[in-house]
Formats: C-alpha cells, sequence, structure tokens
C-alpha cells in the first residue's frame, strides 16, 4: 500500500468536536482508502491568531506534501469580509493554483447563519468555479443544510457538482466511552452555548435562556435527576458558571449538578465522552454534542439555537427532536419532551432511528471512500 505524506489543516486543540470530527474520519474514510496516510497536522486557529499567515512559506510548506486536506469544520462559512475566499479559508485562488499536490475540501459547513459578508458571495462564487473545474481538487460538505445553501446562493448547477457527506462525528468510536460512573440517581446531561448570543437567543434574550435552565435543573433535581453539564469549549465552562451562580439552592448545587471538565485535544474528547456515556437523556445545544447523543444511543433532544442545528435534524429526519428556545413555551415544551422520553417504548423508537441513521452513513461513507480513491488514482498518486 502507498503511502502519503498529508498535510491536514483543521482545528485540533479548541474544540472537542473538531476532534471527533477528526478521530471518526481516520476511522471510517482515510481507512477505506487504498493509500497509507501518514497525517500531519497544521492548527488553523494559527492563522485565525495572526501567529501563521498564507503567505509563499506556507505555499511552500504546502507542496512538501503528496496530498492537502482541509476540515472537517465548518470553515465554508461566509460572513468574512477579509478573506480571499469569501470564507474561513484563508488562500487565494491564487495560492490554490500554486500547490502541487490534490487538495481535499473534506466535510465543510457551508454555513450563512451569521450573513454573508460584503463581497464574500462573489468570491466565494469564483473560489468554487476553480476548485469545480480543476481535477486536483475534491469538495464534499457535510449534512448540516450546506447543499441547500449553495442552492440557495448559487443554484443548482453547483449544488449538483458538490458532494454532501455525514460529519465524521458519526463515525466515532464509541468504545472510546467505556468506563461507567456509579451513582444513585440517573443523569441528565446539558450542554449549553453562549456564543452568538444574538442569533442563538435573540427574541428573549440570553439572561432568559439562563433563567430557564436553572428552572430545568430544579425541576429535574425534584424528579430525581443530576444534571450534568458538558462544555465543549471554554466560553461554556464561564457560561455554565453564570447559569449556576444564579441558582440559590445549595442542596441541589452540592447534590445534584456535575460539571464535566473542559480538557482539549484527543484525550479531553475521550474524557467528555464517559460523561456522555453514562447519561440517561441528553439536552444539547452544540452541534457536535447532538451527534454524540446519537452516535453513543441517547434520547436526545435538540436545544435549537443556530439554523444548522435545524438543518441537521431535517437532515436525519427527527424534526420532531428540535425545542425551540425562542419559542415562549420553550421550557414547558422542553419538560413535555423530557417526560416523553421516560417512556421506553418511546426511546426504543428513538433508538431505532439512531440505528438507522449509522447505516444510511456506513452506507454514505462507504460511497465517499470510493469516489476519493477514484479521485486519488486519477491524480497520479
Amino acid at each position: 500500500m502507498k503511502k502519503l505524506r498529508v498535510l491536514h489543516l483543521a482545528s485540533f486543540v479548541g474544540n472537542i468536536g473538531d476532534n471527533a470530527n477528526h478521530l471518526g474520519f481516520h476511522r471510517k474514510i482515510a481507512a477505506a482508502l487504498k493509500f497509507s496516510l501518514e497525517f500531519t497536522q497544521l492548527e488553523i486557529r494559527d492563522f485565525y491568531r495572526g501567529t501563521r499567515a498564507y503567505d509563499d512559506q506556507f505555499v511552500d510548506y504546502v507542496n512538501t506534501f503528496d496530498l492537502f486536506i482541509v476540515g472537517g469544520g465548518n470553515y465554508f462559512e461566509l460572513w468574512p469580509t477579509n478573506s480571499p475566499s469569501g470564507t474561513s479559508v484563508g488562500f487565494s485562488i491564487e495560492q490554490l493554483a500554486r500547490f502541487n499536490c490534490p487538495v481535499l475540501f473534506n466535510a465543510l459547513g457551508i454555513d450563512i447563519g451569521q450573513g454573508i459578508g460584503v463581497g464574500s458571495r462573489e468570491k466565494f462564487r469564483n473560489f468554487l468555479d476553480y476548485c469545480l473545474k480543476s481535477p486536483r481538487v475534491f469538495i464534499s460538505v457535510r449534512n448540516d443544510g450546506a447543499i441547500e445553501n449553495v442552492k440557495k446562493i448559487f443554484g443548482d448547477y453547483y449544488a449538483n457538482r458538490i458532494l454532501q457527506v455525514p460529519d465524521s462525528g458519526f463515525f466515532l468510536e464509541t468504545k472510546l466511552a467505556s468506563i461507567p460512573y456509579r451513582d444513585n440517581k440517573p443523569w441528565v446531561g446539558i450542554n449549553v452555548a453562549s456564543d452568538m448570543p444574538e442569533i442563538r437567543y435573540s427574541r428573549f434574550g440570553i439572561e432568559s435562556f439562563m433563567n430557564n435552565i436553572r428552572d430545568l435543573v430544579v425541576w429535574l433535581s425534584e424528579g430525581g435527576y443530576k444534571s450534568v453539564f458538558l462544555p465543549h469549549i471554554p466560553t461554556d465552562f464561564y457560561f455554565i458558571y453564570e447559569i449556576l451562580s444564579g441558582l440559590k439552592n445549595d442542596k441541589i448545587l452540592r447534590e445534584n449538578v456535575v460539571i464535566a471538565p473542559v480538557h482539549q485535544g484527543d484525550s479531553g474528547l475521550f474524557s467528555s465522552l464517559n460523561y456522555y456515556s453514562n447519561c440517561s437523556h441528553l439536552i444539547a445545544t452544540r452541534f457536535h454534542s447532538n451527534i454524540f447523543g446519537i452516535v453513543l444511543g441517547i434520547p436526545t433532544i435538540c436545544l435549537n439555537t443556530y439554523i444548522q442545528l435545524e438543518n441537521l435534524y431535517h437532515e436525519l429526519k427527527l424534526p420532531e427532536q428540535l425545542i425551540g428556545v425562542n419559542d415562549p413555551n420553550f421550557i414547558g415544551q422542553l419538560k413535555a419532551k423530557f417526560l416523553k422520553y421516560e417512556s421506553p417504548d418511546q426511546c426504543n423508537n428513538l433508538i431505532t432511528r439512531y440505528a438507522e441513521i449509522g447505516h444510511e452513513n456506513e452506507n454514505s461513507a462507504e460511497k465517499y471512500s470510493r469516489q476519493l480513491n477514484i479521485w486519488l488514482e486519477k491524480c497520479n498518486l
């Protein structure tokens, strides 16, 4: 089996959802290729921070590898105004043309939830035009409404030429979550996010949301549950602190609240998955938190705070799992949905659908791997 040296541009430390994405890609997609891939990680956050630049040195570095992979991640978001591609991918068409190796844009999100920056639409169209014409560039996008966004912005011509694949977090090895915690009360996982509050909590504001989560924690405690908060990034931890600091009930805080650690990288992911796997139910805000619940077979209620979540659940044919946080009766609907999944029959029906999703994703992964093998062979690798 021929070995390919791969430069992998993505985020590896900063959000455990990204780690799940990459590990799932390695396990299911990369492992099915006719090549042995040797990965070198290039942290995309270093470019955001300004400690690296998309300059001639970057192009020269890319050209020391056999293959360049970008993502997975939400990097085809169109709000940036100062990017040559019109997205969070910060290199230009001219630089792309100078790469000697094939380029795979892997399972990226095409996100317009934060709007489209001035000039970004035309820049991204030009970027796509180059990529779709080049035999040495392959684009795939993830199942978060990306294809529908392409249709909405650019039309069917572009959408029909881009492959949609499952987010690779769906291919995470569930055996990574293997340590049972002994407790006298069942756990309910709660994942909350405070970024983009003007979008997530646009109608009633973030303070109203925090009050609702406090109400939920008290209600769960009265029902005999522990609330287990599951942060993915450092700001999640700060948000959890804000929520709990307003909960003036020492007994509940001491006896019925658990906070998982904020620990980044692959090892942090493994630690968090152990907390997830011990939950009987999950209430989740973040994209990959919802994926974790589905993959681990946990009855999951999605707090619908961003359009990509809504798109994901519609793609999965599970729109009934969405609870809108901007609905006037948000907390009432959430409690009613939770009570529904105290029924074993309802839980079993949902878990059966999760298994069907797993099977559908396996088929999609096989198709993706086949197409990548054909493409790589045509690139003379």
